[in-house]
């Protein structure tokens, strides 16, 4: 049974509709779900997404003679076709099912598997429909409903306005004859998506309102002073260390009511305080609110529960607590994309032995939603801005595009320009030779660095440095000062002081020269992604060239036969090419500061076996054809 909230309030929980990062305020409940009854809907229908397709072809007549025939080339030699129309995207069950089915209810698996149990009997003829001993797998028929969340489930929902969104798409075109055979174009084709489907994380974790993130500067002020003042590496309180601060949040926390006394040092005592993995987070060189929460105070009952008798309300970090780090999921219609494109095309139709059809794209695609409609990078796009400063190039913007192919008669051999009464014997040698070569060539694929910092070079700088360098066992896609600063700098080790606050991984010392870095160097703690660094580096990868040919030579028997041999060159240069990633994957990320960070990685390079059979590289294939 697919389950809905009993109403939609209770993607809010105890908070109460609207109440984002304010915590204290409990005008909620604890959120339940109920069945979806047979025939009830999802969400409302949308009625009103008139879809109009309008276009426009006017070619002009402005005489044959003076400046519109030069411009123009007189009547009937150009043609302006401008057209609009609206579309709707309908997402499909798929997203439906995701949703509805997130929440709980009744289930029955359809596998059937002697390690399932009641399904079937072993050694039985499982062929038998009427087999006693082939039983369903167990079932209650009637879940009891509505069945309250808890910290095991997630909460999911459709936003009540939710309608259809939609595409609007509209280009604009001259076109223009030079001679009977050949014509060239230009174009702007755009489109814009608004009011798409999105599925947003309503819990998003607070640091701001609660002074979650002040608390964990504090924090970080005592890790360097104990460590400097010989206390090792925590974070606790001491009344013995200058400048060392009470921790009243992250105590409330760790202490039951009866040890809780955040001017106490005596209370400070808990392990929790040097944990390793909470101390790592505190360093100046990355300092990460995010991972320093982690499991660490919500995702923990025996904290949750320190926390309430301690004072601090229920959703002191989620708007929706009650399913707190599983998230609280809405779909609604605040995505949005941006297309935009200029193109120029040229045409010639097979005439005196040539044809040809060149074309070049500029284009940018944009969304504030990088990857897909239900996936924003930013993440903390509850807070003013948010989908702004989501908004970024797409997955797939390819910015430069350019395209040919061509035949190519050689003006040489019987009924051709030269030779045409050439001898059967020097015919055989020198006519009937066809070329067909093919070109693309494009700027590189997108890739995505993430939250990340730049030192020592520009976003612009950076982009120049990417290519291909091919060393003695590996590819990369940056040089290798860049790679290993980089490594260098993402290798954190706040306990080692003797080097910098810097691990030994990839060799002693911090970084120098030109690396990308954690969001947070320079120690900008970020209280929301985005905040420090780049919230969404994106940069392009090495740019594609792929030339192909065939040659054909034919023999001709008589007016109606000829015997053609054709040989094709895939790759014909042998110039392989390479896509950071690999070209299986639409949306590429990199691991950033990793062993293997900065190198191409298996299937980077060039290969297309699912449509022309190309392994990638030079291959040949040679053709013998009879026609008749």
């Amino acid at each position: 049974n697919y389950s809905r909230v009993s109403d939609y309030a209770d993607v809010y929980g105890v908070s109460g509709l609207g109440n984002i990062f304010k915590p204290g305020t409990l005008t909620g409940k604890v959120p339940t779900v109920v069945a979806v009854g047979i025939g009830e809907k999802a969400y409302p229908d949308d009625w009103n997404n008139i879809a109009p397709t309008v276009g426009v072809v006017w070619s002009p007549n402005f005489g044959d003679s003076g400046f519109a025939k030069a411009m123009f080339g007189g009547s009937g030699k150009s043609v302006f076709r401008g057209g609009y129309s609206i579309s709707y995207v309908r997402e499909g069950f798929d997203l439906l099912g995701s949703i509805l089915g997130s929440n709980p209810g009744g289930t029955l698996s359809a596998s059937r598997s002697s390690t399932i149990a009641g399904t079937f009997t072993t050694g039985t003829n499982l062929r038998d429909a009427n087999n006693t001993n082939l039983t369903p797998a167990p079932f209650s028929a009637t879940p009891s409903y509505p069945i309250t969340r808890t910290t095991a489930n997630s909460t999911n929902a459709f936003s009540p306005d939710i309608r259809t969104g939609a595409v609007h798409s509209y280009s604009f075109g001259y076109q223009r004859e030079f001679d009977q055979n050949t014509v060239i174009e230009v174009r702007y084709v755009g489109n814009q998506g608004r009011g798409l489907q999105r599925q947003y994380n309503l819990n998003e974790f607070n640091t701001v309102e609660n002074g979650f993130a002040a608390e964990f500067a504090k924090a970080q002020s005592n890790l360097y002073l104990n460590q400097a003042a010989g206390k090792g590496n925590t974070f606790a309180y001491f009344t013995d260390v200058v400048g060392s601060q009470q921790l009243p949040i992250m105590l409330s926390y760790f202490n039951t009511a009866a040890n809780y006394d955040p001017a106490n040092p005596a209370r400070y005592a808990s392990t929790n305080f040097a944990n390793s993995t909470l101390v790592a987070s505190l360093s100046r060189l990355s300092p990460n609110v995010f991972a320093f929460n982690g499991s660490n105070f919500e995702n923990d009952s025996t904290r949750r529960a320190n926390a309430l008798a301690n004072g601090r309300p229920s959703n002191f970090f989620y708007v929706n607590p009650t399913t707190g780090v599983n998230g609280s999921f809405v779909v609604d219609n605040s995505n949005q994309t941006w297309y935009n494109s200029a193109v120029i095309e040229v045409r010639r139709r097979l005439s005196a032995g040539l044809r040809f059809q060149a074309n070049y794209v500029f284009s940018k695609a944009q969304a504030n939603a990088y990857a897909s409609s239900s996936v924003v990078f930013a993440g903390f796009t509850q807070r003013p801005g948010g989908l702004d400063l989501a908004k970024n190039v797409q997955a797939f913007d390819i910015r430069h595009n350019f395209k040919f192919d061509a035949t190519y008669e050689m003006p040489f051999g019987r009924g051709r320009a030269m030779f045409a009464n050439a001898n059967r014997v020097v015919d055989g040698f020198i006519g009937g030779w066809s070329l067909f070569p093919t070109i693309r060539w494009q700027s590189g694929s997108p890739f995505s660095f993430g939250n990340v910092s730049l030192v020592g070079m520009t976003v612009k700088e950076l982009q120049k440095s990417i290519g291909v360098y091919k060393g003695a066992n590996v590819v990369t896609y940056l040089p290798d000062d860049i790679i290993l600063n980089t490594q260098k700098a993402f290798n954190i080790d706040v306990t080692n002081t003797a080097n910098g606050g810097y691990g030994t991984t990839f060799g002693t010392g911090g970084p120098t020269g030109r690396y990308l870095a954690p969001a947070g160097t320079g120690n900008c703690i970020q209280r929301f992604v985005g905040e420090c660094g780049f919230n969404n580096l994106i940069v392009y990868g090495p740019s594609f060239f792929k030339f192909d040919l065939a040659l054909a030579k034919s023999f001709k028997i008589d007016e109606r036969r000829n015997i053609e041999f054709r040989a094709t060159f895939l790759d014909a240069l042998n110039a392989p090419n390479w896509r950071v990633g690999g070209w299986g994957a639409d949306v590429v990320g990199a691991a950033v500061g990793g062993a293997t960070f900065g190198q191409m990685g298996s299937g980077s390079a060039y290969q297309d076996i699912s449509t022309t059979n190309d392994p990638g590289g030079r291959l040949i294939d040679l053709m013998f054809r009879f026609n008749f």
